[in-house]
């Protein structure tokens, strides 16, 4: 879903997991205060000193393994995230943080315009200080500080029309390819002879200006993207927390000569139904898809295989593709 905070809300979310970072100075945080001396709650902006009260409130409130691991990825290390991007509510006495979310900064294009946007993540409220309208003070304060700062579009991810509370609109689909059935990739090994030239393998931080610019090329020609930078790239491969929930697989796509010319994204586990989620798959030159699908689909059927268990079977891909990708047609 997606608001802006310059006019009345538009008729979503974000492009997924687009991780990058923002050069140039920012302005320091506004500190906010208690609203009145009857108001039992502060919102302020986060402090390092937050990280374990907000990991651990994330970890209680979100059914997601991992989450507190990628809430201190954020705190820590991450190139478009500070300690005070965070939003946090505590009782006026202090203590313990009750509620959070956090502002994302990012960059997309729209036409090849630059376009500010935050995406918003771990929105959450300790159950024992729900139904205090906590979540909706927290999006008044990021909403003013994107109206102080330029950044005209706020987008997330969620509970499908629970944010139209908070002036968010439906606006992008994301995906649209169809699950594909773990028995439909698994395709035979090529055949013997002459060893084949390898055209993806794991990524390294050595990757990331390659991957950079894979990036840069695929934006020119599409009508709305978020590109990763180098730094964004380094963080996507090297820069979570074992555990993290963002913890992704990168494989490098690369073509004849050797060189990387794209790139497949997916979860390193399977989700409790048994999907392996593949996040991403990009390629610089669309003429490489046919030489490159089949060693993708053979990739994503070991690793599903791979990341299964006797209690959690591989059972398909879950394809956060358009519809019409190179990969949904395999």
């Amino acid at each position: 879903m997606t608001r802006t905070a310059c006019s009345p809300p538009a008729s979503t979310s974000s492009p997924p997991d687009r991780t990058h970072s923002l050069s140039g100075p920012r302005p320091a945080a506004k500190m906010y205060s208690v609203h009145n001396s009857s108001d039992p709650y502060i919102i302020r902006p986060g402090r390092p000193a937050d990280v374990d009260r907000c990991a651990a409130l994330n970890d209680a409130v979100h059914p997601y393994p991992g989450i507190s691991e990628w809430t201190r990825d954020l705190f820590d290390g991450h190139p478009a995230v500070r300690p005070d991007d965070f939003l946090v509510a505590e009782p006026a006495g202090g203590g313990e943080i009750v509620a959070t979310l956090v502002g994302i900064r990012q960059e997309w294009t729209f036409g090849g315009n630059r376009l500010p946007v935050v995406q918003v993540e771990l929105v959450g409220t300790d159950h024992d200080h729900r139904g205090r309208r906590l979540v909706g003070r927290l999006f008044h304060e990021l909403h003013a500080r994107c109206a102080a700062d330029g950044t005209a579009l706020q987008v997330i991810e969620g509970i499908p029309y629970y944010y139209r509370r908070f002036g968010y609109e439906y606006a992008l689909h994301i995906g649209g390819a169809p699950d594909v059935q773990a028995e439909a990739i698994r395709q035979p090994p090529p055949s013997s002879g002459v060893a084949a030239r390898p055209v993806l393998r794991p990524a390294t931080p050595a990757d990331a200006t390659a991957l950079a610019r894979v990036d840069r090329t695929v934006a020119g020609r599409d009508v709305l993207a978020c590109a990763r930078d180098e730094r964004g790239w380094l963080h996507e491969i090297s820069g979570h927390r074992h555990d993290s929930l963002v913890r992704r697989v990168v494989m490098v796509l690369l073509d004849d000569s050797g060189e990387v010319t794209g790139y497949l994204v997916h979860g390193r586990r399977l989700e409790p139904d048994g999907r392996l989620t593949v996040l991403a798959a990009v390629c610089a030159d669309p003429g490489g898809w046919p030489r490159l699908t089949p060693a993708m689909s053979r990739h994503l059927a070991e690793a599903g295989a791979a990341a299964a268990s006797a209690d959690r079977p591989f059972t398909s891909l879950r394809l956060r593709l358009p519809a019409t990708h190179p990969l949904a047609r395999a």
